[in-house]
């Protein structure tokens, strides 16, 4: 009887937990990373394998071209002037050399390609300003989950959001011997004020669009396109939060750059799902 009454309760608070979930966030089964224990990115780091399962590889023959971001089985999140022809995407990659990846006998799934199906540009979309510059990768055929391949969770709703001023990059782009990464790379960027970056870029950044930095490390040239995320927790569980997207950026790559601001968009993403 202890045991029933154990399993019922575990059930209720797991069903209540979803809906919180579901409250927040455009799906319920998002956010999760399954790290091994232990744009570029400019003086980042080596990323810990199957530390973003969100993360897509955008390639165009055999060279790499952009990051983006899972969002559903169908979808990839990425930048508008990413958005190319011929454009294939590898899901569940790390390490550009090894497939599958492993650690010591430990190894995650091979990756899997992908064909674009449709690729979606925001209809505000200007390839001079980049104003807009937000795209959407219609798949040719539905993604199988596993642990290095998860959609990253997208907000409902800007207002759902806390004050944060800190955030995860996750690229393959050139590094600070400018050269693209072959292991996948990560740095920890600060929010700073659009005005800030106006001054150092000559710019002037819009509301849907923010500036992010930090002294030593920055996203480069072929990290355009891919996540800024945060860890939001939730109850007794943490989520990745997608809050930007790269855009572009100092030409030196020397700390400061522009992304989209992604919860801003929400309902635009949303509504190019359910039409197409």
């Amino acid at each position: 009887m202890t045991g029933i009454k154990f399993g019922l309760i575990f059930t209720v608070c797991l069903v209540v937990q979803q809906q919180g979930v579901l409250t927040y966030f455009m799906r319920q089964n998002c956010g999760r990373s399954y790290p091994r224990p232990s744009p570029r990115i400019v003086n980042g780091q080596t990323a810990v394998l199957g530390m973003a399962p969100f993360m897509a590889y955008l390639y165009i023959n055999s060279s790499f071209h952009c990051g983006g971001s899972i969002i559903t089985e169908r979808y990839i999140l990425t930048a508008g002037h990413c958005v190319e022809k011929d454009l294939k995407v590898r899901l569940g990659e790390y390490n550009t050399r090894t497939n599958p990846d492993c650690d010591g006998t430990a190894c995650f799934p091979s990756i899997e390609i992908y064909g674009i199906q449709k690729s979606i540009l925001h209809a505000g979309y200007n390839d001079i300003t980049l104003a807009n510059d937000i795209a959407l990768l219609k798949l040719n055929r539905r993604i199988i989950f596993n642990v290095n391949t998860q959609p990253v969770c997208l907000v409902r709703s800007p207002t759902y959001l806390p004050p944060i001023h800190e955030f995860h990059a996750f690229g393959w782009g050139r590094t600070e011997n400018r050269t693209i990464a072959r292991v996948l790379q990560t740095t920890k960027l600060y929010l700073y004020s659009n005005s800030f970056c106006n001054s150092r870029l000559n710019d002037s950044l819009n509301q849907n669009q923010f500036c992010a930095a930090t002294r030593n490390s920055d996203t480069c040239q072929g990290d355009s396109g891919g996540p800024l995320v945060t860890h939001l927790p939730i109850g007794e569980m943490s989520f990745y939060v997608q809050l930007g997207l790269v855009s572009f950026g100092d030409s030196h790559c020397r700390g400061v750059g522009v992304y989209t601001y992604v919860p801003n968009y929400t309902n635009w993403i949303w509504k190019v799902i359910q039409s197409n």
